[in-house]
């Protein structure tokens, strides 16, 4: 099974796309706390990719700085670089996201009534369709 859990904070906001396609996209950074005895302030850093309803919340709701919880898939891309050199992209396809609180103002809440969106049918099939390694 391919599932990741993460809780961390945004390090840019999200930045919204559309493919040719027309399918909205969503990339941003997440810095997650790795607790050690030995590196206590250790962190880690995941590129997350939102497609589709979760991509526009996203975009519309989250910004640097969110501590957010998602959960989604890890997936990798290969690809060789302008200098010939093979490289793996390794990314995290997020299908749920629990938004922050709405302490500061920020903003109109999700009409939706909960603070946790998932991935509708056209996301399922990215999910699915996404390579794993």
């Amino acid at each position: 099974m391919n599932s990741i859990f993460l809780t961390g904070n945004l390090g840019r906001n999200p930045e919204l796309q559309v493919t040719a396609e027309g399918t909205p996209v969503t990339k941003f950074s997440l810095a997650v706390r790795n607790y050690s005895p030995k590196q206590p302030d250790a962190t880690q850093w995941f590129n997350i990719v939102c497609w589709n309803k979760t991509a526009e919340i996203a975009e519309k709701f989250l910004q640097k700085g969110d501590k957010v919880t998602l959960s989604g898939k890890m997936t990798s891309r290969k690809y060789t670089d302008k200098d010939g050199v093979n490289r793996e992209w390794w990314e995290v396809v997020a299908f749920e996201i629990e938004l922050p609180s709405r302490g500061r103002d920020r903003g109109p809440e999700p009409e939706e009534p909960a603070v946790r969106y998932g991935m509708d049918a056209a996301d399922a099939a990215l999910y699915e369709a996404a390579p794993s390694t």
